[in-house]
């Protein structure tokens, strides 16, 4: 019986090295999503990436915001962690699964504080074709003094694409 408090193989660790994907090329793929945010309160907005026809490995996500270089110009100090990922609400999803469920959670407490990322060590595995979409919901606007603006996000999907055959995109039949 495998003990379970020793690591797994490293082909059975990681996804893309599964037995299944012996007739597949790996092919590193980054997949952006970009959501402009309106400063006011409450402000919401939304986008997606359309990922391609190949199975596609997430290792990890990373994410960054204009809203915290403009609060860093504003004040003249460096900031420590994000006051963007603090007060912005976040939730990801595919046409299948809402990764968080109908509760939206903190950027920062996510995906790490300013300029951070989630690494998914085993990785997740989409089919292809699917929509990845980030949806962002600002609380308020950190700090008394600055200027609220719109804020530019983005949300980088990394990992790997597994081509099958041809090795050429779009060849996974």
């Amino acid at each position: 019986m495998p003990n379970p408090n020793e690591a797994l193989p490293r082909s059975e660790d990681e996804l893309e090295l599964n037995p299944q994907w012996s007739g597949f090329a790996r092919v590193p793929a980054w997949y952006r999503v970009e959501v402009a945010l309106g400063g006011e309160d409450g402000a919401h907005n939304a986008d997606s990436v359309q990922l391609r026809p190949e199975p596609f490995v997430l290792k990890r996500i990373t994410w960054a915001t204009t809203g915290d270089a403009l609060a860093d110009l504003n004040s003249g100090i460096a900031l420590g962690g994000s006051l963007q990922g603090r007060t912005v609400q976040v939730q990801w999803e595919d046409e299948f699964t809402k990764f968080f469920g109908n509760r939206p959670m903190l950027v920062s407490s996510v995906f790490g504080d300013s300029n951070g990322f989630l690494d998914l060590p085993r990785g997740m595995i989409f089919s292809g074709k699917q929509t990845l979409s980030v949806n962002l919901s600002r609380l308020f606007w950190p700090g008394a003094n600055e200027t609220r603006a719109t804020t530019l996000w983005h949300f980088i999907f990394s990992g790997f694409g597994l081509l099958r055959g041809e090795y050429q995109s779009g060849s996974a039949g």
